[in-house]
């Protein structure tokens, strides 16, 4: 619907990034005791990097971008594209 203006889409797939908004929203703040989810096994991304590389998603005209380190990328692959291998691999 907007391919006649000339605006181009750039569909972004972040993973964990790191931001302050990540210690926030992997707890249970309705209760504190609940455990605070370890943030360095996830290894998240810095947000200048994301920021970085969606840009260059953008000049490139890149239609999709997966953008995250290396050892989540390839579950992100899994889940969306082979996720009964995904849920033996990682859920099982």
């Amino acid at each position: 619907e907007v391919s006649n203006r000339n605006i181009k889409i750039v569909t972004v797939l972040p993973g964990p990034i790191a931001t302050n908004i990540r210690i926030h929203s992997l707890r249970d703040t309705s209760d504190p005791d609940a455990p605070k989810v370890d943030l360095k096994q996830s290894k998240p991304m810095s947000a200048e990097r994301c920021s970085y590389l969606m840009t260059v998603a953008m000049v490139n005209n890149v239609k999709e971008a997966w953008i995250c380190n290396s050892p989540n990328l390839k579950q992100f692959y899994l889940a969306q594209y082979m996720p009964s291998l995904y849920e033996w691999l990682y859920e099982g």
